[in-house]
């Protein structure tokens, strides 16, 4: 953005939403890593993935994921 320092909202895992009133400040880091596949989406308009000078995906093994989902999601 150009800007000294930005702020972003912080997202909670456990209600898979925004925390409310509840931000990160970044101040003008070398480096950004950005979570999530959304960012990497494209399309015919500006997408937040036109903004990144580098991108990277990191793919996991079937087995991974599906251990990582039972583990997050179904177990107590």
């Amino acid at each position: 953005s150009g800007a000294p320092v930005v702020r972003a909202p912080v997202y909670s895992h456990t209600k898979y939403d925004i925390v409310p009133d509840e931000f990160i400040e970044v101040k003008r880091p070398d480096i950004l890593i950005v979570e999530g596949l959304n960012v990497l989406q494209t399309g015919p308009r500006l997408m937040v993935s036109d903004l990144f000078d580098f991108s990277l995906y990191v793919d996991a093994k079937i087995e991974d994921i599906e251990k990582w989902y039972v583990e997050r999601f179904l177990e107590p």
